[in-house]
């Protein structure tokens, strides 16, 4: 009886803490993002003014490959993430430095394939023609721009896997104040290269290269003083480890090529069936709200690792009572939010453009409709993704991803932009959402069974 009442107790201390990591990795993650958001505000005029409308879309255009780039690391990062977290769980480091090291070489050997690429494309491509740029200065400026863009993406993907090492341990706060110095010094960066009157390749190492370098010093204190049995080694590479982390990784590169398709499609849809002037009229629509599901994947993006390692110790009351708990707050607080969002929208569009373009009301209250729904998807799939269950979102995503494709091409040209949205909201609702929670309850469920069998 005592061992039974010392169990549920010791449970109950691992869920408070597990919770207070949550609240704290949160709280650093907003203070990142509203870092980010002001060097942007600060930055974004100094370099409109300095570099001129050619030069700042070509450093847009190239800065916007990031996008494309972020599946270059085949999902691994997300695995390296999730297998840290399950070995936390089972408190079994032995096997957590071996995926760290072993992601790690992983890495590098897709660093490695990147950029003898790069050096063969390189060779023949105009990068002044392939950007599209016509003055002397941006022509000349094109290629070693390119070059500076892709030595710095060429360092940052293996170093991030401090990132992912942070995160797999619920120590995301590391990881964000980090980025929150890296901010601000590619701001100084940025201020001093306009000061000296660089070029576009110093903006470039200056603004891309100042997150490297937060990077690398937080590995360098990560693995060499705070935490250094973890210290990537070359003993630790196991094959078995990098063929695990391929294929978690190739099931999370399907998953964000699913979203990709699901949520950047539309302005293209929207193009060809519509024409480009809607394209404006729906865009200005989504960025006035997706304010409220950026706040919302910051604030519940701890979660997942905090679920992989309840789902590694068997705390199956947490996991339950985390997830209705998420779902049920996100709801209400998602919803209020987009209710006062869509009830002053219009005089906000007219104060912001200047009464530039015209919204319609309607099409507002849809967005706000959308919006709860989206902000609810952070709830489900941190913790799908957190227990591992990948293959039943690469179902749900794909039916829910090309049938919402297929619904807005039909009923663009009858309903305009209203059936684009309602279009990606209805097929959304049943082929996504009400599927993937039926299917979190059964987990949660089955593992409750599962639990009181192996006690009994």
């Amino acid at each position: 009886m005592d061992t039974t009442i010392d169990s549920i107790t010791s449970e109950e201390i691992r869920g408070k803490k597990r919770l207070k990591r949550v609240a704290l990795n949160s709280l650093a993650a907003m203070a990142n993002k509203v870092s980010n958001m002001l060097v942007l505000l600060i930055s974004v005029p100094v370099t409109v003014k300095y570099l001129g409308a050619e030069r700042f879309g070509l450093w847009l255009t190239i800065g916007s490959l990031l996008t494309f780039l972020n599946f270059a690391d085949l999902g691994m990062g997300y695995g390296i993430q999730n297998s840290v977290s399950e070995a936390d769980g089972k408190e079994d480091m032995k096997t957590a430095r071996e995926y760290i090291s072993s992601g790690l070489f992983m890495l590098l050997c897709v660093v490695l394939s990147f950029a003898i690429l790069f050096l063969l494309f390189d060779q023949f491509v105009s990068w002044a023609r392939f950007f599209n740029v016509n003055t002397r200065q941006a022509i000349e400026e094109a290629r070693p721009t390119a070059r500076a863009f892709a030595v710095c993406f060429a360092i940052s993907m293996p170093i991030a896997i401090v990132n992912r090492v942070q995160l797999g341990f619920q120590q995301g706060f590391l990881n964000n104040l980090w980025l929150c110095f890296g901010n601000i010094l590619g701001l100084a960066g940025l201020l001093l290269c306009v000061h000296l009157q660089a070029g576009l390749p110093w903006l470039v190492l200056s603004v891309t290269g100042a997150p490297i370098v937060a990077t690398l010093l937080n590995a360098a204190v990560y693995f060499g003083v705070m935490n250094v049995s973890m210290r990537p080694r070359w003993a630790l590479v196991k094959f078995d480890r990098c063929r695990s982390l391929f294929r978690i990784g190739l099931k999370f590169l399907y998953l964000q090529v699913m979203f990709a398709l699901g949520y950047c499609l539309d302005n293209l849809i929207i193009a060809r069936t519509l024409g480009t002037a809607d394209v404006a009229t729906y865009s200005v629509c989504v960025r006035m709200f997706a304010v409220i599901p950026m706040l919302v994947s910051t604030v519940y993006g701890s979660l997942w690792p905090a679920y992989s390692e309840a789902y590694a110790r068997g705390d199956m009351e947490w996991l339950r009572k985390t997830l209705s708990a998420s779902i049920r707050t996100g709801l209400i607080s998602t919803a209020v939010a987009a209710f006062l969002l869509a009830l002053f929208a219009q005089p906000l569009i007219a104060l912001w453009l200047k009464g530039r373009l015209s919204i319609p009301t309607s099409l507002i209250w849809g967005m706000a409709v959308w919006t709860v729904l989206d902000s609810l998807r952070h709830s489900l799939m941190n913790f799908l993704n957190g227990i591992n269950r990948l293959r039943f979102q690469a179902y749900v995503l794909t039916v829910y991803v090309f049938s919402s494709i297929l619904f807005k091409f039909l009923l663009a040209k009858q309903y305009g932009l209203h059936g684009i949205l309602w279009s990606g909201i209805v097929t959304y609702f049943f082929f996504f959402f009400i599927p993937a929670l039926v299917y979190a309850r059964r987990i949660i469920h089955d593992l409750h069974i599962k639990m009181y069998q192996q006690v009994a």
